[in-house]
C-alpha cells in the first residue's frame, strides 16, 4: 500500500483548520483581525480609535463619532512545505510523512509569533498609527498622550535581579494604568493581564523567578513578591529567543480582552494547500511528493497604550 497525495491532503487539510495561531509564545500578544484583502492589498485599521466616553447630554451628542486613523497592513504571502520521498511513499513510511505534516503544522504556528518578534526588536523605530515609533516618550493622539518608553534603576544596568525585575514589571503596569485615549480619558483602568515578552538569556532567568516565585531575595533574606499581590491583574511571561536583540529590555504587554497590543491578520479564503504528486514532473525528476500550504496576512503595531518598554538601566 502506498501513500496517497490525497489523502496527505485531506489529513493536512483538518490539521491546519483545527490550527489556532493566536495560542503559541508571542503570538498570544497579537490581537487576531480576519482580513478580506489580497496579497498586495492593504487592511485599513481604523478601529484603532476610541469610541467617546459617556459625558452629559447637553443639547446634541457629543463626539459622536470615533477618531478614526488613516493606517493599514499590507498583506503579503507566506509559504512552506516539504518533500517526500518515492521511498516513504512507497513503502508506506506513513509516520515519517506524518512528522513532516507535524513540523508544517508547527510552522505554521510559529509564523504569526515570528512576525511579531520582528515588531517587538523594532518597537522604538517601527511606526503605530499615531506616526510615531511605537515605544516613545511622546505620543499624541487626539486629546491623548503617552510615554510608553521608561527605565528602571537596577543595581546592574541590564541585569536586574528577581526582585528589581518584579519592581520593573510594576513599573511597567503602573506606567499603563496612566495613559490615555484619543478623548483625553483614562483608558487602561479595567486592565486584568499583561504579558511580559522577555528577552531570552542573561534576563529571561530573573523574570520567570519575578513572575513565579512567591518569595524573592533581597541579598540579605526574602520578601514577598509584589507581583503576587496584585488583586485584580494576572501576569504572565513569554521568553523567546526571537527576540534576543533586546538584551536589556523588556515589553510589559497589555492583553486584556479587547487590548490591540499588536495586530496579527490572515486572509482565510486565500489560504490554499498544493501537491505535486502522482504523475507529476516532480514525481519523475526528484523521485518524490511535494506538499505545500500557502496563506495571506501579516502583523503590524497596535495601540502603543498597551504596550510599555521597561529599560534596565
Amino acid at each position: 500500500m502506498t501513500i496517497t497525495s490525497k489523502g496527505v491532503l485531506r489529513v493536512l487539510g483538518r490539521r491546519f483548520a483545527e490550527t489556532n495561531l493566536n495560542d503559541l509564545g508571542l503570538a498570544r500578544l497579537a490581537y487576531v483581525v480576519p482580513s478580506d484583502q489580497a496579497e498586495g492589498t492593504s487592511e485599513i485599521l481604523d478601529f484603532l480609535g476610541t469610541v467617546p466616553a459617556f459625558e452629559k447630554w447637553l443639547t446634541n451628542r457629543q463626539n459622536a463619532q470615533p477618531v478614526e486613523y488613516d493606517f493599514s497592513i499590507k498583506n503579503e504571502k507566506f509559504e512552506t512545505s516539504f518533500h517526500a520521498p518515492m521511498r516513504w511513499i512507497n513503502n508506506d513510511k506513513t509516520g515519517l510523512v506524518a512528522m513532516k505534516q507535524d513540523e508544517m503544522i508547527k510552522r505554521y504556528r510559529e509564523w504569526p509569533a515570528e512576525l511579531i518578534a520582528a515588531l517587538i526588536v523594532a518597537n522604538e523605530t517601527g511606526l503605530c498609527f499615531t506616526g510615531e515609533a511605537m515605544c516613545a516618550n511622546a505620543h499624541t493622539f487626539g486629546k491623548g498622550t503617552c510615554d510608553n518608553l521608561i527605565t528602571y534603576d537596577a543595581a546592574a544596568a541590564g541585569a536586574p535581579t528577581p526582585l528589581e525585575a518584579a519592581e520593573g514589571i510594576l513599573a511597567g503596569i503602573n506606567q499603563m494604568i496612566g495613559f490615555t485615549d484619543d478623548h483625553g480619558k483614562p483608558m487602561n483602568e479595567g486592565i486584568s493581564k499583561v504579558t511580559v515578552a522577555c528577552p531570552h538569556g542573561a534576563m529571561s532567568v530573573a523574570h520567570m523567578q519575578a513572575v513565579h516565585q512567591k518569595l524573592l531575595s533581597t541579598g540579605s533574606g526574602t520578601v514577598d513578591n509584589p507581583l503576587q499581590g496584585l488583586e485584580n491583574v494576572k501576569v504572565e511571561l513569554v521568553v523567546s529567543a526571537r527576540i534576543t536583540a533586546l538584551t536589556d529590555k523588556i515589553l510589559v504587554v497589555n492583553t486584556s480582552p479587547g487590548a490591540r497590543p499588536f495586530i496579527f491578520m490572515e486572509n482565510k479564503k486565500d489560504f490554499a494547500l498544493t501537491a505535486k504528486a502522482e504523475g507529476s514532473d516532480y514525481e519523475h525528476d526528484k523521485d518524490g511528493h511535494a506538499y505545500g500550504a500557502k496563506s495571506v496576512g501579516n502583523a503590524g503595531f497596535g495601540m502603543p497604550q498597551d504596550v510599555t518598554n521597561v529599560q534596565y538601566v
